[in-house]
């Protein structure tokens, strides 16, 4: 077995003396160490561009290559594999891939649409008028990221800067090597019906949603639905506000060093029965705004971790017969959890006589910056009053 490790942009043109641009006797793997790595293949003069008599393995890197005269490649019965990495083979005349066993790795045949390997000879096929013909346009192999953003599926083409209808403002981009999906001060609008956000995970590793900055989604039927999810942030200062049918949707779920605030119309987070919710050292606040049968959460379990705590419904938890988060027996609507300690109510992790005034700022309208309702919030009736004030003083006086 070879390998050919790519280093920035490469060009390849001519034959050696088989008429061969590259001639590879044993299984080749063409790599690169940061996955920016390209290679170009120009077979104008060449009968194979690409000759793998023991197969091909391509990761982390662009693979270009064309043979107007002849094919793209030729696998012998061997495998193409393909991991986060991006072919694209023109054979203009005898096709782009021929004798291939199968194609392996996270890719598939994106363009031409329809495009297939004929399970009898191995070659990749089109279907023209019902009848087969070897592709002798270019084939666009990729890798799929499992992501998709609207109608966009994320793949090698486009996984820096992801584009979709949806998309409004500020940037959406993945990263393979940690399959990430970064919103950076994204806006994200609809679509009304289906998830705004889907994906699958891998082995049972989550599907991440990395929040940098202030992040919206609205008017869409689900925000994010997945198998299962972790929504966080690098700095735990990012933000996703969501306006929507449904919140989250997965197996699990877990928000971490970042803040989410849904306002939906049925219900916030669904997780399977065996799923559990988590939030770790992050903040979320679901509001229903149907009353009557809108649900916050359903899950097996809701797991608090990292000082964020159940600010309300105080006392609420999940029913394990229902698998709702209840209150009373009554369906929990609305809830808030907050990584803030009841009575920090600028937030800056001690409970003083700063607090104190901040608060009594908000009581008389002042509306001041940095100040945490929820935090103030110390007997959690959802309103902020002198009785709060008085409950922090006490908290102080007990130190």
């Amino acid at each position: 077995a070879g390998k050919l490790l790519l280093t920035g942009d490469n060009s390849l043109s001519g034959a050696g003396v088989t008429g061969v641009a590259i001639d590879a006797a044993d299984l080749l793997t063409i790599t690169s160490a940061d996955g920016e790595g390209t290679l170009a293949i120009d077979g104008a003069n060449v009968v194979t561009a690409l000759n793998m008599a023991g197969g091909l393995n391509v990761q982390t890197c662009d693979v270009t290559a064309t043979a107007p005269a002849g094919a793209a490649m030729i696998l012998y019965d061997h495998e193409l594999t393909i991991n986060n990495a991006l072919m694209k083979l023109t054979g203009e005349k005898s096709g782009a891939i021929l004798s291939m066993r199968d194609l392996l790795g996270d890719a598939y045949m994106s363009a031409p649409e329809g495009a297939y390997k004929d399970s009898s000879t191995g070659h990749v096929m089109i279907d023209v008028d019902e009848k087969p013909q070897l592709v002798l346009t270019t084939l666009t192999i990729e890798s799929d990221y499992v992501f998709r953003v609207g109608e966009t599926g994320i793949t090698r083409s486009n996984y820096r800067d992801v584009k979709d209808d949806v998309v409004k403002a500020g940037k959406v981009s993945y990263e393979p090597a940690t399959k990430t999906l970064t919103l950076d001060n994204a806006t994200l609008q609809g679509p009304e019906y289906g998830a705004c956000i889907s994906a699958y995970s891998w082995d049972g590793i989550p599907a991440t949603v990395m929040l940098e900055g202030d992040n919206t989604i609205k008017d869409a039927g689900m925000a994010i639905g997945s198998s299962k999810l972790v929504v966080t942030s690098a700095d735990g200062n990012g933000k996703l506000t969501i306006t929507a049918g449904n919140g989250f949707e997965a197996e699990t779920v877990t928000v971490k060093d970042c803040s989410v605030e849904m306002t939906v119309e049925d219900s916030g987070i669904m997780a399977y029965s065996s799923g559990t919710v988590t939030v770790d050292n992050g903040n979320l606040s679901i509001t229903c705004t149907d009353k009557e049968s809108g649900m916050a959460m359903r899950a097996g379990k809701l797991q608090l971790e990292g000082g964020s705590t159940l600010v309300s419904p105080k006392g609420a938890a999940i029913n394990t017969e229902s698998d709702a988060l209840e209150l009373d027996g009554k369906i929990v609507a609305d809830l808030v959890i907050s990584s803030v300690a009841p009575g920090d109510a600028n937030g800056d992790g001690t409970v003083d006589i700063v607090d104190v005034t901040i608060t009594i700022s908000y009581i008389l309208g002042q509306n001041p910056t940095g100040f945490n309702k929820e935090a103030a919030n110390v007997n959690g009736d959802e309103e902020v009053n002198i009785v709060d004030v008085t409950s922090i003083i006490d908290m102080i006086l007990k130190k």
